[in-house]
């Protein structure tokens, strides 16, 4: 906020001076005249310019940082569901067990799939499940493993 008001002020100024260049009857000198333009109307007017730009700049790079922040968090928080559910997931389960709604899980659960951590597999009945190929493989090794090396006497 106060970048863009600074901003405004500077550029006010600049067209302040500007108007009062344009409107002086003194005989001038170019040179002069061109030097003392230049340093009190073109740069205050640039100087503000960049103010403000640089306000928007910095405001849209924060929205962009946070919104990535978020999209960690949510993709952290659906990796360690998915990896209580054995790598399987749907929509329903992301929107049960988190804090998002069915359109932010649809949305961040499509750009998992583009970012291969998970695919997108449609049942018979038409229910779309991702499966997250790593929990998935893993869980299978471990229950082979648990197969293989269970120790309760057969009779």
């Amino acid at each position: 906020m106060k970048k863009t008001v600074g901003g405004g002020i500077l550029i006010f100024f600049g067209f302040f001076m500007l108007a009062g260049f344009l409107l002086s009857t003194k005989p001038s000198h170019l040179l002069a005249d061109s030097i003392l333009l230049l340093l009190f109307a073109v740069a205050p007017i640039a100087s503000g310019v960049c103010l403000i730009r640089s306000h928007y700049l910095t405001k849209k790079k924060n929205e962009r940082e946070t919104r990535m922040r978020t999209l960690a968090e949510r993709e952290k928080e659906v990796m360690k569901l998915a990896t209580q559910r054995n790598g399987l997931l749907t929509i329903p389960d992301i929107v049960s067990e988190t804090s998002m709604n069915s359109d932010e899980a649809d949305d961040l659960m499509r750009e998992l799939v583009l970012k291969r951590y998970a695919d997108m597999k449609i049942t018979d009945q038409g229910a779309v499940i991702y499966e997250f190929l790593e929990l998935t493989r893993d869980f299978k090794q471990r229950s082979s493993r648990d197969f293989l090396t269970d120790d309760r006497e057969i009779s």
